[in-house]
């Protein structure tokens, strides 16, 4: 069999396994597509504080936009500090530096303290109220252990004494002794706080009544304190058990509750209770938050979860951004979040008009979440009660079939571009089927990131071959009139981003597993795999045409390979320098535009011009595809058709860009694969649209600049 049939069958064999796959994954995506709004009770109450209205009307009116729970958080000896003057708290050793408790404690505190049970990692509770005394103490006995705690209730002052230990301790790291000269003598380890100001002390229960009249649902946050871990988790379970109180969901804190050595006891009661665990997403925007012995809980109910995003105050201070008249930019981050990165659940907090000053004007919140469900509906997502997504668990056969058609266009690049003897590329072919069939036995998960990047690389290369190409056929057959150019170009273009296409399902089909669209895992290889291809786009346009040689002097069969030398034995002059300086100020900008964790953040302009997108069409462009990427290539053949070649390399160059970026949308492996297609369709749209008005415009100047010239 000729080796080209081979390589055929191979991509056949990959389109029929994947597409099975991809039909698995859009399913799972479709199966959740109810979003739901939560309210955070202690964000509202600061608003109401500044209302006209109390906290049941608010939360009535929020009933009617659609939301219809509230979270609570636990009660913690931080939290009552916060919130009532009558209460304080320090580390032990603090006692030393004021002395004024002598005369101010209880006399058998002041004994206890002198004792030698009590030592410099224990708190001091100081409460000048003995009903709030009496509550604390309660609340510590229905929780925690008798040896934890010690009170002593006094007439003015009660005094409470929790038992720390040397990991409950926080330390400043500030503290360094110097001599007279200046010079570091010893550094001083002081304790400056503790992990028991965050201990938590049950639930308010005025506020879990105040939610219920109001016809909202309860959500109750839970602490932990890995210490008790049993007793936190068996209170915690016991209280919403009996108050009727089991959610949906359960949103945890730094730690899950019962971790480190009761979380199996936490999966049965959640399992036996059709309660989920939700994921809480980072601030960049990129996969979530680390919470101590919240994975395991994620694998054991088989990622069927719910991801969260947290409306923190950088957003809540968006109110009339952009010269809005109101919350528009707000709801566009909502919005973004929900339908771009399998958001299902937003933790919401209340608008700012400035860093303290909340928004209290109800009808901005009703014109938010009216807006939204009706931009969500054309997802088809709903605001209610959030769904998890279904388990997505592609087959490993399947996975490992879809990964020779990579094999195979890798295969048939090699063959155009090295013309290599068929007899070698037969040893080639199965030497590589079997290190595919090996990896995919023995690192089954590392496997799937190396042939996803290797996909990527070669999707994306084969389609900047195809492209240069193509711009060897436009120097032979030159066209003349825009429109036929503009025609041709559009063809061009459309068949080489088509390639990239496919490079990008690829990488979406063998990374569909749950945990990716969760962003538990990420493909860690994006960057490189959008560098990369340029670098190789250099080497195989050198190959291809040699360096600095005239199109006259081309040969069609001749690879240049003896040129990618020359081209590093040139003189370095000026204008190399200049050119290489461009180039990595385009890199800098290229690489610190990706994601959200740089300081290179786009423009208020572009930021508008984007949300205009946004609101009015399905899905955004990416900007740097259809202003910059696909007109540039398109203005390459227009120059390559009419014979100018030094103007080809630059506007290719900056093109190729367009073919790692439609890979790298298809990457951000969280957003549903219909966005992603829907997203380059407009970007090729668009790019076609403004690359034929940039050639007919490229084209005029050129015939006034040679009508100067006669």
């Amino acid at each position: 069999m000729k080796f080209k049939y081979i390589l055929i069958l191979m991509v056949i064999i990959s389109l029929i396994s994947g597409s099975i796959l991809m039909y698995d994954k859009v399913n799972a995506e479709r199966s959740s597509n109810i979003a739901e709004i939560i309210l955070s009770y202690d964000d509202i109450d600061e608003m109401v504080k500044q209302s006209d209205q109390d906290m049941e009307y608010w939360l009535k009116e929020f009933k009617k936009m659609s939301i219809n729970t509230v979270s609570i958080n636990e009660i913690t000896l931080n939290s009552l500090i916060e919130n009532n003057s009558f209460v304080d708290a320090k580390v032990f050793p603090e006692l030393g530096e004021n002395l004024s408790w002598l005369l101010l404690y209880p006399e058998n505190a002041i004994e206890y303290l002198k004792s030698n049970s009590v030592d410099k990692d224990d708190v001091i509770i100081e409460i000048y109220e003995k009903s709030l005394f009496e509550f604390v103490m309660k609340r510590l006995s229905q929780i925690y252990p008798d040896e934890f705690y010690n009170g002593f209730i006094g007439e003015k002052l009660s005094i409470i004494v929790l038992d720390g230990t040397i990991e409950d301790s926080y330390y400043r790291e500030d503290n360094v002794l110097t001599d007279f000269e200046g010079e570091n003598v010893k550094r001083v380890e002081e304790i400056n706080s503790s992990k028991l100001f965050d201990i938590g002390l049950g639930f308010d229960e005025n506020k879990i009544e105040i939610v219920k009249n109001a016809g909202l649902d309860v959500n109750l946050r839970p602490g932990n304190y890995s210490r008790y871990a049993k007793e936190k988790l068996d209170y915690f379970l016991k209280y919403i058990e009996d108050n009727n109180l089991i959610p949906n969901y359960f949103i945890f804190s730094s730690e899950v509750v019962g971790y480190p050595n009761f979380t199996d006891e936490l999966s049965k009661f959640m399992k036996s209770k059709n309660i989920m665990p939700a994921l809480i997403e980072s601030s960049v925007q990129r996969s979530n938050i680390e919470q101590s012995g919240l994975l395991p809980l994620v694998e054991d109910f088989d990622y069927e979860t719910v991801r969260l995003f947290s409306v923190m105050n950088y957003i809540q201070n968006r109110f009339k951004f952009y010269n809005y008249n109101g919350a528009e930019e707000i709801e566009n981050t909502l919005y973004r979040a929900i339908t771009e990165r399998n958001i299902r659940l937003v933790y919401f907090r209340p608008f700012k008009s400035d860093e303290k000053v909340y928004v209290t004007d109800v009808r901005y919140y009703q014109d938010t979440f009216e807006s939204l469900s009706e931009r969500l509906l054309k997802h088809n997502i709903t605001l209610g009660k959030a769904v998890p997504m279904k388990f997505n668990n592609p087959n490993r056969i399947l996975l490992t079939l879809t990964v020779f058609g990579a094999l195979a266009v890798g295969l048939w690049l090699l063959l155009m571009l090295f013309k290599i003897n068929s007899k070698y590329m037969y040893y080639l072919a199965i030497f590589l089927t079997l290190g595919i069939l090996s990896f995919s036995y023995i690192i089954p998960n590392l496997s799937l990131i190396l042939f996803s990047f290797a996909g990527a690389i070669v999707f994306s290369t084969t389609a900047i071959y195809y492209f240069i190409e193509n711009i060897n056929n436009a120097y032979k057959y030159k066209v003349q009139g825009s429109f036929k150019i503009i025609i041709m170009s559009s063809i061009i273009l459309f068949s080489t981003l088509m390639i990239s296409v496919f490079g990008g399902l690829y990488v979406n089909i063998l990374l569909s597993h749950s945990k990716y669209l969760l962003e538990i895992e990420i493909f860690r290889g994006v960057l490189l795999s959008e560098i990369l291809p340029l670098i190789l786009f250099g080497i195989i346009y050198i190959i291809k045409f040699g360096y600095n040689n005239k199109i006259e002097e081309l040969s069609e069969d001749k690879l240049y390979y003896k040129d990618l030398l020359k081209f590093f034995d040139i003189n370095i002059k000026a204008k190399h320098i200049m050119y290489l300086s461009v180039l990595m100020g385009i890199g800098y900008v290229y690489i610190s535009r990706a994601g959200h964790e740089t300081s290179l953040k786009p423009s208020d302009y572009e930021m508008i011009f984007r949300n205009f997108l946004e609101y009015n069409i399905i899905a955004r462009p990416r900007t740097k595809e259809f202003l910059i990427a696909f007109p540039s290539l398109m203005m390459a053949l227009n120059f390559a058709y009419q014979g100018y070649k030094k103007f080809v390399f630059p506007f290719a160059f900056i093109g190729a860009i367009g073919y790692t970026s439609i890979i790298n949308t298809f990457c951000h492996l969280r957003t549903p694969v219909y966005l992603s297609l829907y997203r380059v369709g407009y970007s090729v749209l668009f790019g076609i649209i403004i690359g034929a008005i940039g050639i007919v415009l490229m084209n005029i100047i050129i015939k006034l600049v040679k009508r100067v010239q006669i």
